[in-house]
């Protein structure tokens, strides 16, 4: 129900955002593609449980974003 390229970019974005703050060590650590993989995992967890308990109001934004 979420969409992938969804969940990659909001990855993309916020791994972007913390590496232009981070130190060196945890910049290479940010690069990893195991910390990536865990990060979009733990995302698409939180929103398909989201999408479970508040399933009318995603219904909704589905729809209206389908009409536009």
């Amino acid at each position: 129900m979420i969409p992938e390229a969804l969940v990659s970019a909001v990855t993309e974005a916020v791994f972007s955002h913390l590496a232009e703050k981070a130190e060196p060590k945890i910049r290479q650590w940010l690069g990893r593609e195991p910390a990536r993989l865990a990060f979009k995992t733990a995302l698409l967890r939180a929103l398909e449980r989201f999408a479970d308990r508040h399933s009318e109001w995603v219904e909704a934004v589905v729809r209206s974003e389908e009409s536009a």
